[in-house]
C-alpha cells in the first residue's frame, strides 16, 4: 500500500512540474501534432504569457508550412518547373496559422503577473495576414469539390477575421485588394448556411455583411435570400400575415426582384389571399412586361383552380416569351384537358351521352392537349417535370383510343 501512495505522489508532481514548465517543453517540440496536444491537455495550468508562447510556437510552425510551399513553387517558377498545387494540406496549415496566430495574440493581450500588459508577440499579424488569403481560396477550393461545411468554415475563418486586431499592424492599403471580394464570400456564407439548414441567426449575420456593403448585387442578393430563408420558419398565420406585408412593401419598391415575387406570391397562395397572388403577379408583370415568370406562375395556379379561361392566355403569352419549357408546355396541355372535359360536360347535358357531332368538335382539343403534352415529353430532358405530363398523356391517350377512336 505505501509503494502506490508513493508512486501516486510522484506522479501528482510530474503532472505539476510538467504543467510549470509546458511552455519551455513546446519550444522544443517538432510537430504541430504535439504542441497541439500539450496545449490541450495543459492549458488550464498555464498563465497567458505561457499560452501565448505556446499559440506562437503553432502558428510559427503552420505559417512555417505555408511558406515553405509557397517558396518552392516560387522556385518552380523561375525554373520553369510544374508547380505543386494547393491541397488540402496546404489550406489546413493556412487556416490553422491564424486560428494558433489570434489565440497568441489575444493571450499576449492580457496583463502579465505583474498586473502591465507587454505584448510580446504584437507583431504576429504581419507574417500571418498572407493566410487570410489562402483561407479564402481555401474556401473556394472546397466548394469546388461540393464540400460545403468546409467550405462554411473556411469563408468564416476569412470574413472573421477581417476585423481582428492581430492585423492592425498591416497597412489599410494591403487589405484592401482582399477585402474587395466580402461582400460576394459573405452572402455565398450565408447561401451555403441556408443550404445547410444552420439557422436563421447565422444565415442573418452573414447576410448583413454583404448587405452592408457598397455591391448592389450581392447586397441585394443577400436581402433576398434573408427574405426566403425567414420565410421558411413562419409558424403561424398571424406571423406570416405580418411577414407578407414587410416582405411586399420590399417588393414594391423592386417588383423585378425575381426571389423576393415568388417567396411573397407563395405565402399570398399560402394565406389564401388569391386577389393579393394576382395583385403581386400583375405588379411584376407591369414592371417586367417581357419576362414570363408571372405570366407563367400566374397560369399554374389559374390551371390548378380549373380557371382555363385566364390560365390559357397567361400560359400562352409565357410560352411565346420563353419558347421551348416544358414545364410552360406541360401547363398548356392540362389546360387543353380541361378545355375538352368541360366541352364534354356541356355537350352531354343531363342525359350523359355526347352526341357524335360534338366529339368530332372535341377531338381536335383532346389531340391538341395531346401534342403540348409530348412537347414538354420531349423537352424535359432531365425529366424534373415529369409529374406535369406522364399521367396526364397515358390519360388522353386511353381516352382518345376507346372514346374518339372512329370519331373523325
Amino acid at each position: 500500500m505505501k509503494k502506490l501512495t508513493i508512486i501516486a505522489l510522484t506522479a501528482l508532481f510530474a503532472v505539476s512540474a510538467s504543467a510549470q514548465d509546458v511552455f519551455k517543453q513546446v519550444k522544443k517540440m517538432k510537430t504541430t501534432e504535439e504542441v497541439e496536444q500539450a496545449i490541450k491537455a495543459n492549458l488550464s495550468t498555464m498563465s497567458d504569457q505561457e499560452k501565448a508562447e505556446c499559440y506562437n510556437k503553432l502558428a510559427v510552425m503552420y505559417n512555417k508550412m505555408v511558406n515553405d510551399h509557397v517558396t518552392k513553387n516560387q522556385e518552380n517558377t523561375i525554373m520553369q518547373k510544374p508547380l505543386i498545387p494547393e491541397d488540402e494540406n496546404f489550406y489546413n496549415a493556412a487556416y490553422k496559422a491564424l486560428e494558433a496566430g489570434i489565440e497568441c495574440y489575444k493571450y499576449d493581450q492580457l496583463p502579465n503577473l505583474k498586473g502591465k500588459v507587454a505584448p510580446k508577440f504584437k507583431e504576429i499579424g504581419k507574417d500571418l495576414f498572407q493566410n487570410r488569403g489562402h483561407v479564402l481560396n481555401g474556401g473556394v477550393f472546397f466548394s469546388e469539390k461540393n464540400d460545403i461545411p468546409a467550405t462554411i468554415k473556411y469563408f468564416e475563418a476569412f470574413i472573421g477575421t477581417r476585423d481582428s486586431e492581430i492585423f492592425n499592424v498591416v497597412p489599410a492599403e494591403q487589405k484592401a485588394p482582399l477585402d474587395q471580394n466580402l461582400a460576394q464570400i459573405a452572402y455565398f456564407t450565408a447561401y451555403y448556411g441556408m443550404q445547410q439548414d444552420m439557422g436563421l441567426d447565422f444565415v442573418n449575420k452573414y447576410a448583413d455583411i454583404a448587405i452592408a456593403s457598397k455591391d448592389e448585387k450581392y447586397a441585394k442578393d443577400a436581402q433576398t435570400l434573408k427574405n426566403s430563408y425567414a420565410a421558411k420558419g413562419l409558424k403561424t398565420h398571424e406571423d406570416s400575415v405580418a411577414y407578407a406585408d414587410k416582405l411586399e412593401a420590399m417588393y414594391n419598391e423592386d417588383p423585378t426582384n425575381v426571389q423576393n415575387f415568388q417567396t411573397l406570391a407563395m405565402i399570398r397562395l399560402g394565406l389564401n389571399e388569391a386577389e393579393k397572388f394576382y395583385d403581386v403577379c400583375q405588379k411584376r408583370i407591369d414592371a417586367m412586361p417581357d419576362d414570363h415568370i408571372a405570366y407563367y406562375f400566374r397560369g399554374q395556379i389559374r390551371c390548378l383552380i380549373h380557371d382555363y379561361q385566364n390560365a390559357l392566355p397567361d400560359l400562352e403569352k409565357a410560352d411565346q416569351l420563353k419558347p421551348n419549357d416544358a414545364g410552360i408546355n406541360a401547363f398548356i396541355g392540362q389546360c387543353w384537358m380541361g378545355r375538352a372535359e368541360e366541352a364534354e360536360n356541356r355537350a352531354a347535358g343531363k342525359s350523359g351521352i355526347i352526341p357524335v357531332t360534338a366529339k368530332s368538335q372535341i377531338k381536335p382539343v383532346w389531340t391538341k392537349a395531346l401534342d403540348y403534352l409530348n412537347k414538354a415529353k420531349q423537352l424535359d430532358t432531365d425529366g424534373s417535370n415529369e409529374r406535369n405530363y406522364k399521367s396526364k398523356i397515358s390519360q388522353v391517350e386511353y381516352h382518345l383510343e376507346n372514346d374518339y377512336k372512329n370519331v373523325q
